[in-house]
């Protein structure tokens, strides 16, 4: 083997493990992201209560009201 061969041959490896280390280290943060915001519950203790109800007339200001249901 050539001495600039293998020096080439080193770059390449080089190049696949990098790329390799980032395309990892990307894939898990946006799956921790993924999985905290999509699967992770409310900090609420009841989130299924939470509604904010609004509605809107072009000729009266913007209305926003929350709305909670009792049991």
């Amino acid at each position: 083997m050539r001495p600039a061969h293998a020096i080439e041959t080193q770059r390449v490896t080089l190049a696949v493990v990098l790329t390799l280390a980032l395309a990892t280290g990307t894939t898990t943060t946006l799956f921790s992201i993924v999985s905290k915001v999509l699967f992770t519950p409310f900090a609420f203790e009841a989130p299924e209560t939470i509604v904010f109800i609004w509605s809107r007339n072009e000729g009266l200001p913007r209305v926003r009201a929350p709305l909670t249901f009792t049991e």
